[in-house]
């Protein structure tokens, strides 16, 4: 095999091996954008929770629980999303709906 044969073959070998990941898609009809968008909620001192659907940028009030709770973290598992509470010492998680219309005590 001669220089040129040999650095034409690599070419396209190259070339395939770059191309063939971007094929598949192509044939899904591009990557796919997600279906539900990620919802990101945070608390406050006052016991609010707070839920963003664009990434932080604007948020609403999700529940007013009241001074008395204290938020302590959120825990994100697939498509739920659970917030960890403490109330006169007592900790529980609630489920937090992407409507914010119902809550259940886990």
């Amino acid at each position: 095999m001669d220089r040129t044969r040999f650095l034409r073959t690599c070419t396209i070998l190259a070339a395939g091996s770059f191309l063939a990941p971007r094929a598949g898609w192509a044939a899904a009809g591009g990557p796919q954008p997600q279906t539900k968008p990620r919802l990101w909620f945070r608390g406050d001192g006052d016991g609010r929770i707070f839920v963003s659907a664009d990434q932080g940028i604007t948020w609403k009030v999700h529940a007013k629980l009241g001074p008395h709770f204290i938020i302590h973290n959120f825990i994100y598992d697939n498509d739920e999303t659970r917030v960890v509470l403490e109330y006169k010492r007592l900790q529980f998680q609630l489920r937090l709906t992407p409507e914010g219309r119902y809550r259940e005590t886990l």
